[in-house]
């Protein structure tokens, strides 16, 4: 019998697992990695943009928070690491609601603000001193449009 699940289910079912496994309320996993998990444990196979058009719809609809990360090298230029990707308390009820198992470590972080009790004396985020945690680029709130922009200036 086949397995039938949807994509966007899919991804949000294996970044659970590494939170789950990891015991951590985030976990920073690359693009690739979520892609040869799709493959091997639901036999879906799409491109990487695939995976970041679905991560994507997860940050507009607040199910998922991101934090993007860099490092500076040697020589003075920075590169990009693997964001680090947390479930938001309506993530945990879409799975739920999907039928899918969370465990009560997540449950209770999310909803009642409670820390894993391996964990309780550290931050969320993993504490780098090499790597920065850079803001979301997308703005805040809807862009003001161009007329009410000029309008400030006419006054």
């Amino acid at each position: 019998m086949a397995l039938f699940v949807k994509t966007e289910t899919a991804i949000l079912h294996t970044l659970l697992r590494v939170q789950e496994k990891y015991r951590r309320t985030y976990s920073f996993i690359r693009l690739k990695t979520i892609r040869k998990h799709l493959i091997k444990y639901y036999n879906i196979r799409i491109s990487i943009s695939d995976v970041s058009y679905h991560l994507g719809k997860f940050y507009q609809s607040d199910i998922l928070k991101y934090w993007q990360r860099a490092r500076q090298r040697d020589d003075g230029t920075w590169h990009l690491l693997p964001s680090n990707r947390q479930i938001t308390g309506k993530g945990i009820l879409f799975l739920k609601r999907s039928g899918i198992k969370v465990s009560n470590m997540l449950y209770n972080w999310a909803f009642r603000g409670i820390k894993p009790k391996l964990y309780k004396g550290i931050r969320d985020l993993p504490n780098d001193p090499t790597a920065i945690t850079l803001p979301p680029r997308r703005a805040v709130g809807t862009p003001e449009s161009l007329g009410s922009v000029l309008a400030d200036f006419q006054d």
